[in-house]
C-alpha cells in the first residue's frame, strides 16, 4: 500500500475519535486571527477545528503569521459540504478519476459537484483567504499545500515544516 493511502487512512480513522478543541484551545487560535479569517475558521467542522488548533500548535516556532497559515490552509474543505465518511469516498472516486477530471466537476451541483470542490479545496480556500485579508503566506500555503516542494512559492525549509505540521 503506497503512503498516500495509508496517510488517508490514518486521517479517516482519527476524524471519527476526533476530541474537541476546547474553549481555551479555540480562544488561543482565534486571538491570532483576523475578524474574517476567524470566521471561516469556525465554518469548519469540529475534526477541522482540531486539526486546525494541532496545525497551529506545530508550527509555535515559526510565529503567527506561520501559525495562521498552518492552521487554516484547509479551510476550503467547507464548500464541498461533505462530513467524514463523504470526504472518504471523495478521496477514494477523486484517486480513481483523477485530478483534472474532478476539477470539471466543481461548479456542478451533486455529488460529483461536492467532490469537485473537495478535491479544489487548496484553491477555494485559498480565494476565501484572500478575501477576508490573509497574509500572503496563508493564502500561499492554502493554494500550495499539496503541491510538491519544487512548485511551492514559500521558502522550502518553511514549506516542509508546515506540510510536517499537516501530519
Amino acid at each position: 500500500m503506497d503512503d498516500g493511502i495509508v496517510h488517508l487512512a490514518r486521517r479517516f480513522f482519527a476524524s471519527l475519535r476526533v476530541r474537541p478543541p476546547t474553549v481555551a484551545e479555540e480562544a488561543w487560535l482565534v486571538a491570532m486571527l483576523l475578524p474574517a479569517e476567524a470566521d471561516l475558521y469556525r465554518a469548519q467542522s469540529v475534526a477541522d477545528r482540531r486539526h486546525s488548533i494541532d496545525c497551529a500548535h506545530a508550527m509555535v516556532d515559526d510565529g503567527p503569521e506561520a501559525m495562521v497559515a498552518s492552521a487554516l490552509h484547509d479551510v476550503g474543505k467547507t464548500e464541498a459540504g461533505l462530513g467524514t465518511f463523504g470526504r472518504a469516498g471523495a478521496t477514494v472516486v477523486a484517486r480513481l478519476a483523477g485530478r483534472d477530471r474532478t476539477a470539471r466537476w466543481r461548479d456542478r451541483g451533486g455529488v460529483r459537484g461536492r467532490i469537485g470542490r473537495y478535491r479544489d479545496h487548496d484553491r477555494r480556500g485559498a480565494d476565501l483567504l484572500a478575501a477576508a485579508g490573509s497574509a500572503d503566506l496563508v493564502v500561499a500555503w492554502a493554494r500550495e499545500h499539496h503541491e510538491p516542494l519544487g512548485r511551492r512559492s514559500i521558502d522550502p525549509a518553511l514549506g516542509a515544516r508546515l506540510a510536517r505540521a499537516d501530519g
